[in-house]
């Protein structure tokens, strides 16, 4: 998905001030342009059936606010600065990822 033209990624960091979002240090003002790469009908279906989805809806009827879901062909942009993709994980030594401990180490 891509936002604001934006392409979402693992490290994509989001902000909100006021009406202002900030996607990885560039600021955007609305309108807001969500795209999404999937099976269409499913996705809009799935805007339809959101219940937050319909709530805003509301808002748009009462106050006049912007809402538009299309069907479109699109390329959402390959991520340009490479220092934003995640090249790998790894556990830190020392860690079990799949222990529980109810107590963290050093903990009483």
């Amino acid at each position: 998905m891509a936002l604001q033209g934006e392409r979402v990624i693992a490290t994509t960091t989001f902000r909100c001030v006021g009406n202002v979002l900030v996607i990885n240090g560039k600021h955007f003002s609305p309108p807001y342009v969500i795209e999404a790469v999937g099976n269409t009908d499913r996705l809009l279906a799935a805007l339809a059936s959101d219940h937050s989805v319909q709530i805003y809806r509301q808002y748009v009827a009462a106050v006049g606010l912007g809402y538009s879901a299309t069907k479109t062909d699109l390329v959402i942009p390959a991520v340009a600065d490479s220092s934003l993709r995640l090249s790998y994980a790894r556990v830190p030594d020392g860690v079990e990822p799949f222990a529980y401990d109810a107590v963290p180490a050093g903990g009483e």
